[in-house]
C-alpha cells in the first residue's frame, strides 16, 4: 500500500533501483524533522523565527545569547544553529569560534542573522566560519529553504567526514598489512610474486624472486621481467609449453601447480651446482586481481633423489651379483659334496663286500674248527690211558675259539661303521 511519504515520489521509466532508492531517501530527508537552535537576544525576532520553523514541523530550542547556546548545545544536539550576530555575553562570531574549536560541534551548520546588509558584512560573517549569512528582514520561505539546505549539506558533510575517516583508517590498515606482508615475504626462503589480472604483469615480488630472476634467466639489466617472460627465459625449449599451460590454468581460475625445469643454456647455476635447475611453483587465484605464486628451488632435492635412485640401483645390482656368486658357490659345493660322497661310497662298498667275505670265511673256519675239535675230543675219549697233550690241546682250542670270537666282533664293528657311513653319505647326497 502506498504511504503518504511516498506518494509524491515519481520514479522514471528505466531508472535503476539504486537511483530510485537515492531519490526516495532524498525525499524522506526533506520530510525529516530537524532540530534547530535559535539564539537571539531579541525576544520578538527569536519567537518569530521559531514560529516559522515550528510551522515546518521542526523542533526548535530558543536561547537568549551565545553562552546559553553553548550550555544547551550537547543536551539539544541541534542539526543547525540560527544565531544573531550582536548578542550579550557571547556574540554570534564568538559562538561560531567556540563551536568550531569543539570536535563534537565542529560540523554543525551555523546561519548568522543580522541587520547589517552589504557585501562587507556578509564576507565578514562567512570568514568567521558561518555557513550562511541572512540579512534581516528576510522572507519566511527563504529562511526555511536555507535551513533545510544547510542541514542537508551538514549531514552530507558529516557523512563525508565519517567516510573519509573510515577510508583513512582503512588505508592505514592496508599499509600496515602490506608492511607486514612485505616483511614476512622477505624472510621466507621462497620466491613470492603477485601476478595481475592480465596474467603477465608482476605487481609484487619479494627479494628471493629477484635472486631467482638473476640466477635462472638471461636478464642482464635492472628491469624486472614479467611472468610470461620469465617462463620463456627460464624454460628455454620448454618455455612455450610452460606459458600455454599457465595461461590455460589462469583462464579457468584454478590453483596452479607446476614443476619448471630449465635448460642448461638458460640457467647460470648460481644458486645450485647443477647444470639445470628445477622450480616447484604453487599458485592460487587472488580474487579477481590475479594470482599469488610461490616458487621453491628443488634442484638439490632432485639431485639427491637421482643420487639415491642411483645408489639403490647400484645396491640392487651388487645384491644380484652377490646372489649369483652365492648360487655359483652353492652349486660348486653341491658338486664337491657329490664327488666326495661318491668317492667315499666306493671304498665303503669295497670294505663292506670284503667284510662280508671275511664273515663268510670266518664262519667256515669256525665250522671246520668246531668239527676238528669235536673229532679230536672223540678220539681222546677212546684212549685207554690219558694223553699227555690233552691239556695243551684244550688250551689251544680255547685260544682259537676266543680268537675267532674276537675276529667276529671286529668284523661286526667294521660292518656297523661301514653301514653307518653309507647312511650318512646317502643322506648328504639326497640333501644336496
Amino acid at each position: 500500500m502506498e504511504t503518504d511519504s511516498t506518494k509524491s515520489v515519481v520514479v522514471a521509466d528505466g531508472q535503476s533501483p539504486a537511483a530510485a532508492l537515492t531519490q526516495l531517501q532524498n525525499h524522506h530527508d526533506r520530510k525529516r524533522q530537524f532540530r534547530v537552535l535559535v539564539a537571539d537576544d531579541n525576544t520578538d525576532m527569536r519567537q518569530y523565527v521559531a514560529s516559522l520553523l515550528l510551522a515546518s514541523q521542526h523542533a526548535v530550542l530558543q536561547v537568549a545569547d551565545g553562552q546559553e547556546a553553548l550550555n544547551r548545545m550537547h543536551d539539544f544536539n541541534p542539526d543547525l544553529v540560527l544565531s544573531d550576530v550582536m548578542m550579550p555575553n557571547v556574540d554570534g562570531f564568538e559562538l561560531i569560534k567556540r563551536l568550531r574549536q569543539d570536535s563534537s560541534t565542529r560540523s554543525i551548520p551555523v546561519v548568522l542573522l543580522s541587520a547589517r546588509a552589504g557585501d562587507e558584512a556578509k564576507v565578514e560573517g562567512l570568514e568567521s566560519g558561518a555557513d550562511d549569512y541572512l540579512v534581516k528582514p528576510f522572507s519566511a520561505k527563504e529562511l526555511v529553504a536555507r535551513v533545510r539546505t544547510h542541514v542537508e549539506l551538514g549531514t552530507l558533510r558529516r557523512n563525508l567526514e565519517a567516510r573519509t575517516e573510515q577510508l583513512a583508517w582503512t588505508n592505514d590498515e592496508l599499509r600496515h598489512s602490506e608492511t607486514k606482508y612485505r616483511s614476512v615475504t622477505s624472510l621466507v626462503p621462497v620466491a613470492i610474486i603477485q601476478v595481475k589480472a592480465d596474467n603477465t604483469t608482476i605487481a609484487f615480488a619479494n627479494e628471493m624472486w629477484h635472486k631467482y630472476e638473476k640466477a635462472y634467466t638471461s636478464k642482464n639489466d635492472e628491469s624486472m621481467l614479467n611472468w610470461v617472460e620469465f617462463l620463456l627465459s627460464f624454460g628455454g625449449d620448454h618455455g612455450t609449453q610452460y606459458v600455454q599451460e599457465w595461461l590455460q590454468t589462469a583462464k579457468q581460475q584454478i590453483p596452479y601447480v607446476a614443476e619448471l625445469v630449465s635448460s642448461s643454456s638458460t640457467s647460470s647455476s648460481v644458486l645450485t651446482s647443477s647444470s639445470s635447475s628445477s622450480l616447484l611453483v604453487h599458485g592460487i587465484p587472488f580474487s579477481t586481481t590475479g594470482y599469488i605464486l610461490a616458487m621453491t628451488d628443488i634442484t638439490e632435492q632432485r639431485i639427491l633423489e637421482q643420487e639415491k635412485l642411483a645408489a639403490v640401483t647400484k645396491a640392487e645390482a651388487l645384491q644380484r651379483q652377490r646372489a649369483s656368486e652365492a648360487e655359483q658357490h652353492r652349486q660348486q659345493q653341491e658338486v664337491f659334496v657329490d664327488m666326495i660322497c661318491h668317492e667315499v661310497r666306493n671304498p665303503l662298498n669295497g670294505i663292506l663286500n670284503n667284510a662280508d667275505l671275511l664273515v663268510t670265511s670266518l664262519q667256515a673256519r669256525k665250522s671246520t674248527l668246531n668239527g676238528l675239535l669235536l673229532k679230536a675230543s672223540t678220539d681222546t675219549d677212546h684212549l685207554d690211558h690219558p694223553c699227555p697233550m690233552t691239556p695243551l690241546f684244550h688250551s689251544t682250542r680255547d685260544e682259537l675259539v676266543q680268537q675267532c670270537n674276537w675276529d667276529d666282533e671286529s668284523i661286526n664293528s667294521i660292518l656297523a661303521c661301514v653301514r653307518h657311513q653309507q647312511v650318512v653319505t646317502n643322506d648328504v647326497l639326497e640333501l644336496s
